[in-house]
């Protein structure tokens, strides 16, 4: 166990994330621009475009993981991705050299591989990129971004695609009304694989896959990489690892809008 810093700690995945370790003996240090009393046993208030900043709060780690990005598909590459997103992971990665960090772990996303070349076939590799939109661009920027300061520089670098992480009873909602329940990443699931990111081997660079367990149709995305590489295997089937007041309240939405109008 080492000191871990986590960048978008006060996101919902940054959250699971950072109280999980935290419990399981980690020491971890949250970074994000909004504050975070919830996380206040070691956290730092910033940008992660800001190098100084990042700098500092890297001083003392064994790993960062880098999860702080703008989440939404909308369309608006200049104006919301391209800091967070493009300047913000080049400025992680570049700082994690410089301070000789031992493992960077990126979070992708599926959307990097959900364009319509993938619709219709088998399993996706863990080497297809084919982004459906600017989100999953800016998400394919970052894997090659930790492949290259993996072979130009030997950072250890392990990028992982994540599912469908259902922040909220909309979300949840969506997944039914969609049939994505194969791009489902509980809550759990989303833990074990970043904790299994952290402790495995070096693998240079590695790209995996986070979902968990497909049902009752086979997944769209190869699951096999994610524990040959790094030993993360999923434990959770749809809709298990949900919060019950989540599922409760996807429920009631679905019912709702099931309801003839007047």
């Amino acid at each position: 166990m080492g000191r871990v810093l986590i960048t978008g700690a006060a996101g919902s995945i940054g959250r699971c994330v950072a109280t999980g370790l935290h419990q399981e003996g980690w020491a971890v240090r949250g970074f994000d621009r909004a504050s975070d009393p919830e996380l206040g046993w070691d956290y730092v208030q910033g940008d992660i475009t800001d190098a100084a900043a990042l700098a500092a709060a890297m001083a003392d780690c064994d790993a960062v993981i880098h999860l702080a990005a703008y989440p939404h598909c909308d369309g608006v590459m200049l104006d919301n991705l391209l800091q967070p997103n493009i300047i913000g992971v080049w400025t992680v990665l570049e700082t994690a050299r410089a301070q000789q960090l031992k493992r960077v772990v990126l979070a992708s996303s599926v959307n990097a591989a959900n364009g319509k070349q993938t619709r219709g076939r088998g399993a996706v590799s863990n080497d297809l990129d084919a982004p459906g939109n600017e989100y999953g661009l800016t998400k394919v920027f970052a894997e090659h971004a930790g492949r290259f300061a993996h072979h130009q520089h030997g950072l250890s670098v392990i990028a992982i695609r994540i599912g469908w992480f259902p922040r909220d009873a909309g979300e949840v909602a969506k997944i039914v009304k969609h049939g994505c329940e194969n791009a489902y990443l509980s809550y759990d699931d989303c833990l074990r694989c970043f904790a299994c990111a952290l402790r495995c081997d070096d693998p240079g660079f590695a790209l995996v896959y986070a979902l968990s367990k497909p049902d009752p149709k086979p997944s769209r995305w190869d699951a096999e990489p994610a524990e040959r590489l790094i030993g993360f295997v999923a434990q959770d089937r749809w809709p298990s690892g949900i919060p019950a007041d989540l599922v409760a309240a996807a429920e009631a939405e679905i019912q709702a809008e099931a309801k003839p109008k007047p």
